[in-house]
């Protein structure tokens, strides 16, 4: 008996608003201060021009969109991915979703990668993207890697980790 009053008491004290571990702020989404200044910038734009301006990099434009959880696992698991590995190439999230949505979205999840807000389909387009998650791949101003749709995503994002590894290994053509 004395278990079970000393564990409702303590998660009332960690659940309670402004509580020790779980304040308010933990279940409605808030920011402190401290958190809010640690975030990195978010940067939406409407151009892949304006990203890869002056830049030799490879370029990753994962196409996706907000409301679509298997896109955030895509943008996530690459965005990982290049940090694990430290490869050079520069992640872009590509989305046809309402710029305020992509902001909210960036500042959320804190993600530091520039998003192209595509509000007029250009890349989707220019890249024939049907569906989301989407992969391209650009060296320079030509893609060298498209999703292959028929596959499942799991062996999709697999080959395209296999083929940026094989854009930075040092024996490539």
């Amino acid at each position: 008996m004395n278990n079970i009053i000393g564990c409702l008491i303590l998660s009332l004290i960690m659940c309670r608003p402004g509580g020790l571990l779980l304040s308010s702020d933990f279940f409605y989404g808030q920011q402190t201060a401290d958190q809010h200044l640690s975030r990195p910038a978010v940067r939406i734009y409407s151009s892949l021009e304006e990203v890869s301006r002056n830049s030799s990099q490879p370029v990753l434009l994962v196409f996706f969109s907000v409301v679509c959880h298997v896109c955030w696992d895509e943008l996530f698991e690459m965005k990982d991915f290049l940090e694990e590995f430290s490869l050079p190439v520069q992640l872009v999230g590509v989305s046809t979703d309402e710029k305020e949505e992509l902001e909210k979205f960036a500042v959320r999840y804190s993600f530091p990668y520039p998003i192209i807000h595509d509000l007029e389909k250009k890349l989707y387009r220019r890249y024939k993207v049907r569906l989301e998650p989407f992969l391209v791949i650009l060296v320079g101003n030509e893609a060298v890697y498209y999703d292959n749709t028929l596959l499942d995503y799991s062996l999709r994002r697999e080959k395209a980790k296999q083929f940026l590894f094989s854009l930075s290994s040092p024996d490539k053509n």
